[in-house]
């Protein structure tokens, strides 16, 4: 899948914010959809873009990141739109920095189990 994604160098992104982990329990937050939109030149470093309207969600807070041999699995994780609270016409999408252990390389990118 990295072939597959712009590539944009790193020295770009080195002191932008990246997402906080999320370990352990994780009461009050839902795992939305995301989309790769690139990854950096060393591959350490991938870009995900959530649309935050769509997902019905307010803010995005963090990521799980499980990395195997083959695979990466990502879980962006945010707080829900309280219910009741009026949506927006015009869609709402940030994108997001989830930094890995070791480059992308050939494994696969993939939402995790939610």
């Amino acid at each position: 899948m990295s072939g597959q994604l712009r590539v944009v160098p790193a020295a770009s992104v080195r002191q932008r914010a990246r997402l906080d982990p999320v370990l352990g329990d994780r009461p009050g937050l839902v795992p939305v959809a995301w989309h790769a939109y690139a990854r950096t030149d060393d591959d350490l470093t991938l870009i995900l873009g959530v649309d935050l309207t769509v997902e019905g969600v307010t803010r995005v807070v963090g990521a799980t990141v499980v990395e195997t041999s083959d695979a990466v699995m990502v879980d962006v994780l945010a707080l829900p739109r309280p219910l009741g609270d009026a949506t927006t016409l015009a869609a709402i999408s940030r994108e997001f920095l989830v930094d890995l252990s070791a480059p992308l390389a050939d494994r696969r990118l993939a939402p995790g189990s939610g």
